[in-house]
């Protein structure tokens, strides 16, 4: 589905670069919009006469390379692109729509913006979050000076700048250039900040990354909290004064606020605001509706991370079952859900339901999605989670090679994804004795950290701290020590006093819901 899907979008965009004179294009238009949803801009503005395209494809050249839908349906190939993790190809056509939008409609012009918030999602997509903040902090910018402060666009870039700083990983896209309404992108991922753009959004499931397994592991990939959650808490505040509490870009924001608080051990504050979101939710939406599954989705995740399973199960198992219903079986949603519910049957010690249940999410996400699909690989290494928390260290070792070889070819060796699957493979080593071969891994691992990242990074510590575990396992006692002292010396520094102390390891759970 996800390359029809694809191969549906390049068709849109071959036709709008090129359509000839007279040709009645409605047909083909709505039949692509329909099934790929790349042409919502015609179908927006339709009325009794039928569609623009009509009207623009009688004209003396056709569309053009940079007619405005032209520009729409790159943009949502990329999108599309992105989310089957083909990011290389994805950035590039964003940044020639943004070239093309400066130079047609103007550097400051609203889908110019747009285009710009687009494209500083890909950076945070392959990790780059350093590259995706100083983008958005840009186009904030000009927002802010254009627009006005308390404009919708304005505050979702201000949000999707909050999900950066909190280095969430990968960005949700909105999908087409229609009317520029505040709408908070929807990109299913349990318990963290949704991005946003000022499109109608476009929704993708994730699952979830094993953790990394250090004690002191920090929850996101920079941690820059403070600013994120004050960010979002200013956001939330103009959204409640100019839309109103009940909106759903204000509910939106109060979500993701909620997953910021919960990152941060904030569990009672972001448990409250959840529920209150989803009974505001389950009142205006009704309890079947995608964004009201999706909060009582992040509430459950909440529940569980305090250890509160038997709710967090109940929970999970009626969100499953409403999607399911609603969504069918094989729905993107539906797959997080289960993927969700499985994290917290493992919770449970329940490996047998929890190891069933994945390898039924695997085989769906192969068949509707592809083997190569982000999603895939997230469902395979979470059953390869699963086999490793049950002893079954050699099917997890090797489900974790397939998957570290496909993140490798696909992600590239220096994706914070592969870099992951590295080290969760390396675990795997050393849990059946492998020293060496671990050692040498997270080595690897450790020197791309430190030229990728930084050596002060969050996740550059942590491969640091599994590093200096595996020599400890082998009895290098003196580099152990050395490397543990270093690595507390610059936590404290980076993190904090607290850093390294009574902080959760990641769980690990499902990136499932966002919004």
């Amino acid at each position: 589905m996800a390359r029809d899907l694809t191969y549906r979008g390049r068709q849109c965009v071959a036709v709008s670069r090129g359509l000839a004179k007279g040709t009645n294009n409605f047909e083909l238009c709505s039949s692509l919009s329909s099934t790929a949803g790349v042409c919502v801009p015609c179908l927006a503005r339709r009325n009794e006469r039928g569609c623009p395209c009509d009207d623009v494809t009688q004209g003396e050249d056709g569309v053009g390379a940079e007619h405005p839908d032209t520009l729409s349906t790159a943009n949502n190939l990329a999108a599309s692109l992105s989310g089957q993790g083909k990011y290389d190809e994805a950035e590039k056509m964003q940044r020639e729509v943004l070239a093309v939008s400066k130079r047609v409609l103007g550097a400051e012009h609203p889908d110019t913006l747009s285009t710009a918030g687009n494209l500083a999602a890909s950076p945070s997509d392959q990790g780059k979050y350093d590259e995706a903040e100083k983008m958005e902090r840009e186009v904030l910018a000009v927002s802010k000076r254009v627009l006005g402060a308390e404009h919708p666009s304005t505050l979702s870039t201000a949000n999707n700048l909050a999900a950066s700083l909190a280095g969430r990983g990968r960005a949700g896209r909105t999908g087409t250039w229609g009317p520029r309404t505040a709408c908070w992108g929807t990109v299913p991922r349990r318990s963290s900040t949704t991005r946003s753009t000022w499109r109608l959004p476009r929704r993708w499931a994730t699952g979830r990354w094993r953790a990394w397994r250090t004690p002191w592991r920090v929850a996101t990939r920079r941690g820059r909290y403070d600013e994120a959650e004050k960010t979002q808490r200013e956001v939330l505040a103009v959204c409640k004064r100019v839309l109103g509490a009940e909106h759903p870009s204000t509910l939106s924001t109060a979500n993701n606020l909620a997953a910021s608080l919960a990152r941060r051990g904030k569990y009672d504050e972001a448990e409250k605001m959840q529920r209150e979101v989803l009974a505001v939710r389950q009142r205006v939406l009704g309890a079947e509706r995608p964004d009201t599954l999706s909060t009582a989705g992040n509430l459950a995740d909440s529940l569980a991370r305090q250890g509160k399973y038997d709710e967090a199960v109940a929970m999970e198992r009626e969100v499953l079952a409403v999607s399911k219903r609603v969504l069918g079986a094989e729905h993107p949603d539906t797959l997080t859900a289960a993927s969700n519910l499985a994290a917290s049957l493992k919770s449970q010690e329940k490996y047998d339901e929890a190891e069933k249940m994945e390898r039924e999410v695997l085989a769906v996400s192969k068949r509707v999605l592809g083997a190569e699909h982000p999603d895939t690989l997230s469902t395979a290494g979470n059953l390869a989670a699963s086999l490793s928390d049950q002893g079954k260290y050699d099917g997890a070792e090797k489900m974790e090679r397939e998957v570290l070889a496909v993140k490798q070819r696909v992600l590239g060796a220096e994706h914070p994804s592969t870099l992951s699957t590295a080290n969760n493979l390396a675990d795997s080593l050393k849990s059946q004795g492998k020293y060496d071969e671990a050692e040498k891994m997270e080595r690897e691992v450790l020197a791309v950290c430190k030229r990728v990242l930084g050596a002060d990074h969050p996740d550059t510590l942590t491969t640091a701290g599994n590093l200096a575990a595996s020599l400890s396992d082998q009895e290098k006692y003196d580099e152990a020590e050395k490397m543990e002292r270093e690595v507390l010396a610059v936590s404290k520094r980076v993190l904090g006093a607290d850093a390294t102390l009574g902080c959760p390891a990641d769980t690990g759970r499902s990136r499932g819901y966002g919004g």
